[in-house]
């Protein structure tokens, strides 16, 4: 079985106590033997079995990062608002053709709810139903069965 870790892939056979310490390692409740090597073995007497194997990618990949450098390119010249984004990657004949097809069915893309004429704006809009005369309320914490932890017979 392979699992995410906070540093790679881990991988797991056996039995659940081996599985358990896998778990155990990728939740960094373990972080010292994991960061030791790149094999987290069993504790003594299991043997000299792997019971993870670490897949340690060279680079970790940052959230939020893209994958290219991107260019805006203006959509439409009378509204400078409007622009899209390609890839810095293409080449000039690619991004040139690109451009005119986006451009060449703009009639397509939707800015703005007005430029989605015969579609009901109910369809568009989302509204919680909240009715607001009656005021927010919270579970009450307290002991549960209450009349369960009585005798039995007695109220």
């Amino acid at each position: 079985m392979k699992f995410p870790m906070w540093h790679g892939t881990g991988e797991t056979q056996g039995s659940q106590k081996k599985a358990r310490g896998c778990y155990l390692a990728s939740t960094k409740q373990i972080k010292a033997q994991v960061e030791a090597g790149s094999i987290f073995r069993g504790p003594e007497g299991f043997g000299d079995r792997n019971v993870c194997t670490l897949e340690v990618p060279e680079e970790i990949p940052k959230k939020g990062q893209l994958h290219e450098e991107i260019q805006s390119v203006l959509f439409d010249e009378r509204d400078p608002a409007k622009v899209f984004k390609i890839g810095m990657t293409l080449g000039a004949e690619h991004e040139a053709m690109l451009t005119r097809v986006l451009r060449e069915y703009r009639d397509v893309f939707a800015w703005e709810p007005k430029d989605m004429p015969g579609v009901d704006p109910e369809v568009l809009a989302h509204r919680l139903y909240v009715i607001r005369i009656i005021s927010p309320s919270s579970r009450r914490t307290g002991p549960f069965r209450r009349r369960r932890e009585r005798p039995s017979g007695r109220r």
